[in-house]
């Protein structure tokens, strides 16, 4: 459990004291691990399941998947697993049995961007789309916000060599 790489460099370094913003900009896998360890899995899944994680999105299109929302109930009977002092670790950096759709994603982008869970339904159904606000500050959303951000946008992002665009006039 270490990081990969020092910010701005190929060099495999610890990124040392970073807030939010610089974690989220450098996707800084210890950041996140020591969140996940803070937080646990079952609060961690608790915020999946805010999210829509594990659930259907509501487009109301037939195809659409559920994902995995990986409870410590859903890990012991789907995978005859127990919950292991790492498991937090990984569902942290979205990783282990944690699945999501690409429409999902884009929810979870549009619930990070306007503070509230509210899919978009395609194809109306019998069930209106769930909507609720996140248990999050103001300043909390707009640190989350700033950091996805700084990943394309920032020259120490983690993408901004792959998608930062260039406004040229």
């Amino acid at each position: 459990w270490r990081c990969w790489e020092m910010r701005g460099t190929n060099q495999r370094m610890a990124h040392g004291n970073i807030d939010v913003v610089e974690a989220l900009t450098g996707s800084c896998n210890i950041f996140m691990y020591r969140l996940g360890e803070r937080m646990g899995v079952d609060r961690l899944c608790n915020v999946f399941d805010m999210a829509g994680i594990g659930r259907g999105s509501g487009i109301g299109l037939r195809e659409d998947e559920e994902g995995i929302n990986p409870t410590a109930e859903w890990l012991h009977k789907h995978k005859n697993m127990a919950v292991t002092p790492g498991t937090a670790r990984q569902f942290a950096i979205g990783h282990g049995e944690v699945s999501m759709t690409p429409v999902q994603i884009a929810n979870l982008m549009a619930t990070y961007a306007s503070g509230r869970y509210r899919p978009v339904t395609l194809i109306p159904g019998e069930h209106p789309s769930p909507e609720w606000k996140l248990p999050a500050t103001s300043e909390q959303l707009l640190a989350i916000r700033r950091g996805i951000y700084g990943v394309v946008n920032d020259p120490q992002g983690t993408a901004y060599k792959y998608a930062h665009f260039v406004n040229e006039r």
